[in-house]
């Protein structure tokens, strides 16, 4: 039987040359983060920038865009998606194979540190997060879903009701078969806001953004979200 990891690899092996087309769309949530990202970022250091779960180089090409004299580095663990960056122009140097779970880079490495839509394909988010919050001086942007404000009205109810039980973590499991995360696309029950309290540890400043329409109670109306965590 195959594992995950070798599952999602195949995955991005047959859809490497169309994925931009199936995946990314301007002006989606993704897009709209890294544009807000790059607004507020402007105002603090910005000499560097690690993208964890690069996939084929959209936020590094932006943030290069953005911030021409900086560095911008990713990490993707999948050949065929580091391909398809390479022949687009991003230089192998700007984009490496790595672990989000293992980042082959020293503390402070990095001014920010982003993800884009990755760590909820993660079943150890958290110690991703840990990872990218170890690796960042200045901090980190999250832009990814939020599996509370999705669904119908009952749906999204029902979800508050066992977070606020504390049943979240069982009603993943049980969602998943066990895994904790989704191979495919879809939320697979993570959370953005989940990983608030690991940022804050290091990064005390946090700005949170909804992608998409929403009220002011993001957390249950929002379905995804940028989450930025700064030095105060």
């Amino acid at each position: 039987m195959k594992n995950d990891v070798t599952i999602q690899r195949e995955y991005y092996e047959r859809t490497s040359v169309n994925f931009d087309k199936m995946h990314l769309h301007a002006g989606d949530a993704h897009e709209l983060a890294l544009s807000a990202f790059s607004g507020l970022v402007h105002r603090f250091p910005h000499e560097s920038f690690l993208d964890v779960g690069a996939g084929t180089g959209r936020a590094i090409s932006f943030l290069t865009q953005q911030f021409p004299t900086s560095r911008v580095v990713g990490i993707e663990p999948s050949p065929a998606q580091r391909a398809q960056a390479y022949a687009k122009g991003i230089s192998q140097n700007a984009l490496v194979e790595g672990d989000a779970l293992d980042l082959p880079f020293k503390d402070d490495e990095f001014d920010w540190v982003v993800e884009t839509g990755v760590l909820h394909h993660i079943k150890n988010f958290r110690k991703a997060v840990a990872e990218m919050c170890r690796v960042a001086k200045q901090g980190v942007m999250i832009s990814d879903s939020n599996n509370l404000a999705q669904g119908s009205g009952l749906a999204k109810f029902v979800k508050s009701r066992i977070k606020a039980a504390g049943l979240w973590p069982l009603a993943v499991f049980i969602q998943t078969r066990g895994k904790g995360y989704k191979v495919s696309e879809g939320d697979g029950g993570f959370c953005a806001f989940d990983c608030v309290d690991l940022v804050k540890e290091k990064f005390p400043t946090v700005h949170f953004m909804n992608t998409e329409a929403a009220d002011f109670r993001l957390d249950r109306s929002a379905g995804h979200v940028m989450i930025l965590a700064r030095k105060a």
